[in-house]
């Protein structure tokens, strides 16, 4: 299987190429010793503290890297700090991420939020998608922007393309500048602009200050926002397409190589008692939530809350992958094949994109989307086996 994940990051041209593979996975995974190789790892809390020579990829809850990493990231998590330098690429996704560090090459990211630190630079182009973005620093390439809103107060050395609800400039654009808001557009007596500047707002307005001149501002109605806001999530863009479908890939395979019997035993659940795998998965879909809000309600079971509250997020946030992955091994079972792990990998991903489709129809696509995560979630609660420890003899 190894040979299938370093296959599936050259595909992404996302992981240089190392002399060996270290494989980890666990509830809380500390990296606090040097390593030589490439490192692979799955777990809820992700620290790094130490040195990566090779390149690090992560599927996680919570993901920190406070040291240096010599080659490529490539991270999928909820909420992902980076602190340490980075020698090559950075692709991340999450929810929250900060980026408090120097990365040499290119930066990918796609979230909820994104901050790039004041002191840090990115050495390559900067693509990102999100809710909020706030770039402090210096990105020496060029930047490409879908966001919900858009803050520039640190530099972009090459040219500024962005899209977003509102867009506010408060630093320093080098290169041509292309700014499309459906809200406001604000360029801030601060901000340094020396070069055209083309635009698109609805009402044809942009707040200026006094160092923009009238002259460098350009309307442009091809930068026209059409339909609906899904260039929010960075679909709009080949590259953001294909940043998508790499890290599913990416925790497809991970996931398999972790749980590959559980996966290929629920795939065979939902295929022989489907009724019963739709129950349980409701139970854990409605369950959690209530078990969890019964905790709080009690200052003992605040701990206890907030794990089954995290897990929960963390399930449904790679619902869609999870779901994939047990109607591939369905799939295979219905159709009485008998796939290697790399096919059933590619299967769950043509999968998964059929699914993300069918949940982008209005009201019927929502419905068919929770019964059948619904009942992948309760083909996996049947086959997880929780095993007591035995006390030992006396």
């Amino acid at each position: 299987m190894k040979k299938y994940l370093f296959l599936t990051f050259c595909l992404l041209m996302a992981v240089g190429k190392g002399s060996a593979l270290v494989v980890t996975a666990g509830n809380t995974v500390v990296i606090d010793h040097v390593v030589y190789e490439d490192v692979y790892i799955s777990g809820g809390t992700v620290r790094i503290e130490a040195p990566v020579h090779g390149s690090l990829i992560v599927a996680g809850g919570t993901v920190t890297v406070k040291d240096t990493i010599f080659n490529d990231i490539l991270v999928v998590g909820g909420n992902l700090a980076f602190y340490g330098y980075v020698g090559g690429t950075l692709r991340c996704a999450g929810g929250r991420l900060k980026v408090a560090s120097n990365v040499s090459h290119d930066l990918a990211a796609a979230g909820g939020t994104l901050m790039l630190g004041k002191r840090d630079t990115v050495g390559g182009d900067l693509l990102a998608t999100g809710g909020d973005l706030v770039i402090d620093g210096v990105v020496n390439g060029n930047t490409r922007v879908r966001a919900g809103s858009f803050v520039l107060n640190g530099v972009a050395v090459g040219s500024l393309e962005c899209r977003a609800r509102n867009i506010e400039i408060r630093g320093r654009v080098d290169g041509m500048s292309e700014l499309a808001a459906t809200g406001e557009i604000v360029i801030d007596d601060m901000a340094h602009m020396d070069r055209e500047i083309r635009y698109w707002s609805p009402d044809r307005r942009v707040t200026t200050g006094r160092t923009t001149r009238k002259e460098q501002l350009v309307f442009d109605p091809a930068l026209e926002i059409k339909g609906s806001r899904w260039y929010y999530s960075g679909s709009e863009t080949l590259s953001g397409l294909l940043l998508y479908l790499g890290m599913a890939l990416v925790m497809i395979f991970v996931l398999q190589y972790l749980f590959s019997s559980v996966f290929r035993k629920a795939g065979e659940t939902v295929f022989s008692r489907p009724g019963m795998s739709f129950g349980f998965g409701i139970v854990y879909v409605v369950g959690v939530p209530a078990v969890a809000i019964v905790c709080f309600l009690s200052l003992v079971g605040i701990p206890l809350g907030l794990i089954l509250l995290l897990g929960y997020i963390g399930t449904l946030l790679f619902s869609g992958v999870i779901t994939a992955l047990v109607s591939a091994y369905w799939l295979n079972g219905r159709m009485g094949t008998n796939w290697r792990p790399v096919h059933l990998g590619f299967v769950a991903l043509g999968l998964l994109i059929l699914i993300r489709l069918i949940s982008a129809i209005p009201l019927l696509g929502i419905f068919l989307f929770c019964i059948m995560v619904s009942m992948a979630f309760g083909a996996l609660l049947q086959n997880i086996r929780w095993r007591k420890k035995q006390n030992p003899a006396s």
